[in-house]
């Protein structure tokens, strides 16, 4: 079994992802043996039976409609949601959001959680940006009023803190 609805799921939250990625993730939520093809095989399985809603670029797949470009940004971006994902928390994903009221749109919004507790965080991944790029938009979160509520909103979680972060081991 390819297991669509979880890769649908995991699609949703990467929007650009590798049969690699997928299978990875498959393999570390236990679908599959993480040894061998059989993780990949059935990524690209479940990328046919989908096909109605992911589709295939040069060397990756993407969400039908996505908005954007795969390039070394968008890679990298990937890479850290992947290892977020691999740390088995229930987890949500808005993947380059905009937030009309402050004029942002962070790589990702990730919120993990763990029985009753949760964290949450705001993912801005640094390619060629030099660091005060990064000052700036932390500058923007800190100083937003609303940021908490909003965030709280979208996660549909009493938000009371989140951190800024650059790679996913700031998370773990």
């Amino acid at each position: 079994m390819a297991k669509e609805d979880v890769v649908m799921e995991l699609a949703n939250q990467l929007v650009y992802f590798t049969r690699t990625d997928i299978g990875d993730l498959l393999a570390t939520k236990g679908y599959y043996n993480n040894d061998g093809q059989s993780k990949y095989t059935n990524a690209d399985k479940a990328f046919k039976n989908l096909s109605d809603k992911i589709e295939k670029g040069e060397g990756y797949y993407e969400l039908k409609g996505a908005k954007g470009e795969h390039n070394e940004h968008s890679r990298l971006i990937t890479a850290e949601l992947v290892k977020i994902l691999k740390l088995n928390y229930q987890t949500i994903i808005y993947r380059e959001k905009l937030i009309e009221a402050v004029k942002l749109i962070p790589d990702a919004l990730i919120c993990l959680i763990d029985g009753n507790r949760a964290a949450v965080a705001i993912l801005e991944v640094m390619l060629n940006e030099p660091p005060e790029y990064f000052e700036m938009k932390k500058h923007v979160w800190d100083k937003w009023p609303e940021a908490k509520e909003y965030l709280s909103e979208i996660f549909n979680i009493k938000v009371q803190s989140f951190n800024i972060i650059n790679t996913a081991e700031e998370v773990i």
